[in-house]
């Protein structure tokens, strides 16, 4: 007997599955055989078990990693998706909530607030494990040779969006066919059986059907949480603007002014590379604690030249006093009082001088440091504090973050393509530099089955690679130096270069927390300088050694996850 062509049409759960499921059957003539690799299951989506077809559908809400290891022979794959707003109140209103108990460590007791939680986040809901964010990353933007559709679109323009699907699934049909198959499985059609055929539960999952029901159900912080937390993948399909880009010629970004009575707040635009920054995130953070300020923390100050990003794109703030970006804020911070008073005026406009090793940042007029007291309080409205500097610091500001979901799941696929247990390395020789021969001298004789290489310079990873002849060899940045200068300072970097350099670093940071064993590169030599700093370690070395021993911080930052932690 010739093996069926199997569909699947996949989706984050309640993006109208069932719907295109049955609109794909009624298509091809051939029947729902329920949900994929799950033959014994109790799912409403089972129809048309007469139908004779070399073609069956299967229902499935995988991400993208689990369905490729589905053991079932996939002939085409159909992705639909659904503005998640919306997907929040559908599941509200079908989900049992009280299941939602257990979700992030606390008690929800409200449906509309578990289902956001559950869009941005993730839940112990079965197949809700991921956010909406990451099941969408998955399959985007390459779609992996998948057809996408909108739910929306099929809503207002069915007809239009089965004729593209007839041309993916290579097969013709006439416009009265199509037609006909809308009608088929309109809601009304599908309630209308569903009542003769007595099946109560399909009656109470098929509701309205209709969009932006999350305008008369959600609370306007549950629908910007959920735009903030999947703005990426909404602004990519259509249902949020594109992001608007400053212009750096034109006057400073300023958020509409919300006066808070009585706040006072801190600004810190921390410098240097990663543990540099979470440094001087934590620092502040602990002097706003006690002196009773809000922190603003803008990692993408113009005229700045190290991470050139919002932090807001790689973290969430798990803090309420705690904004990772300006326009998190919300705040018109040129118009308070601010110290130093030498920035009044121009807060988002003053330079620095060129940095001075063992010196801070200083402005370019005044030449005044770009800082203040931590032992004093000030009755200005807005403290600016402007600096570098490294320690151990770095690993307790993680505590104040979690992971943005895309860059968690491409934590996820990285581990799944090195495939188990690895050893890792990382070795700083750009600025820094490392004599790291006898720590590959130790890894040739050893000859282990993985290492992962984390390192600003590519030719570290070819040395690594003409070397252990009989290892596989890992490395993931896609930015790293070929002439020594260093690639946490932003060149002339696009965008999407920024982003994809920060967000590789990172995820190296993770990597080498996640090793079974960690070797760690001396510094020798600072190139140009003539000292090195205290530590032999870099910065960066030591946060990933102190992130690996601390797994309930590791857990913390990633939480929730799929990803095991040791004896997990």
């Amino acid at each position: 007997m010739t093996a069926k062509k199997t569909i699947v049409v996949v989706g984050y759960p309640k993006s109208g599955n069932t719907w295109t499921t049955g609109l794909v059957a009624q298509l091809l003539n051939c029947p729902v055989r329920g949900f994929l690799d799950e033959p014994e299951n109790d799912e409403i989506a089972i129809e048309g078990s007469e139908r004779i077809s070399e073609y069956e559908v299967l229902k499935a809400h995988q991400p993208w990693p689990m369905l490729v290891r589905s053991p079932t022979p996939i002939h085409k794959i159909i992705y639909v998706v659904r503005d998640p707003r919306d997907i929040a109140v559908s599941g509200a209103h079908y989900f049992d909530f009280e299941k939602f108990k257990s979700f992030r460590d606390k008690f929800i007791d409200e449906k509309f607030a578990a289902m956001a939680e559950t869009v941005c986040h993730g839940s112990s809901y079965p197949w809700c494990n991921v956010s909406w964010s990451q099941h969408v990353s998955g399959y985007l933007p390459e779609l992996r040779g998948a057809f996408l559709v909108r739910y929306e679109d099929l809503l207002n323009n069915g007809k239009e969006q089965l004729k593209r699907m007839t041309l993916f699934l290579d097969v013709e049909r006439s416009d009265q066919e199509i037609e006909e198959c809308l009608a088929a499985q309109s809601f009304d059609a599908v309630r209308r059986k569903a009542i003769e055929q007595g099946d109560l539960r399909k009656q109470n999952f098929l509701r309205s059907g209709g969009g932006h029901q999350y305008l008369d159900s959600l609370t306007a912080e549950q629908t910007k949480a959920i735009e903030l937390s999947c703005a990426r993948g909404m602004q990519a399909l259509g249902y949020l603007p594109a992001a608007v880009e400053r212009n750096s010629s034109t006057t400073d970004f300023k958020a509409s002014p919300r006066s808070i009575s009585g706040v006072k707040f801190l600004l810190v635009r921390p410098q240097g590379g990663l543990n540099d920054m979470l440094c001087q995130l934590e620092k502040c953070c602990r002097y706003a604690e006690q002196a009773g300020r809000h922190v603003i923390v803008d990692t993408n100050y113009k005229h700045s030249n190290y991470f050139n990003d919002d932090f807001g794109k790689y973290f969430s703030s798990t803090q309420r006093k705690l904004f990772l970006s300006l326009e998190d804020a919300g705040e018109d911070i040129e118009a308070m009082s601010v110290f130093p008073g030498v920035l009044s005026g121009r807060v988002n406009s003053y330079t620095t001088d060129e940095k001075v090793p063992r010196e801070p940042f200083v402005d370019s007029l005044s030449k005044d440091e770009i800082s203040f007291d931590f032992s004093k309080r000030y009755p200005e409205q807005l403290i600016v504090h402007h600096q570098l500097g490294g320690g151990d610091l770095s690993l307790l500001s993680l505590l104040r973050l979690r992971l943005r979901e895309d860059i968690k799941f491409e934590l996820e696929k990285r581990l799944i393509e090195i495939g188990g247990d690895y050893m890792a390395v990382h070795v700083r020789h750009t600025d820094y530099r490392s004599d790291y021969s006898k720590i590959l001298a130790t890894l040739v004789a050893r000859a282990p089955k993985r290492i992962f290489v984390a390192t600003d310079n590519q030719s570290v990873v070819d040395t690594f690679k003409d070397s252990l002849k009989n290892t596989r060899v890992f490395t993931f940045a896609s930015s790293l130096s070929e002439d020594g200068d260093p690639i946490h300072v932003t060149s002339e970097m696009g965008n999407d270069e920024v982003f994809v350099r920060n967000r590789d670093a990172i995820l190296d940071l993770l990597m080498l927390a996640f090793a079974c064993d960690l070797r760690l590169s001396k510094v020798s030599e600072w190139r140009g300088q003539e000292y090195l700093p205290q530590s032999s370690y870099s910065g960066f070395s030591m946060l990933a050694h102190n992130l690996r021993m601390s797994k309930p911080v590791l857990k913390h930052l990633l939480s929730p996850t799929r990803i095991r932690f040791g004896l997990d």
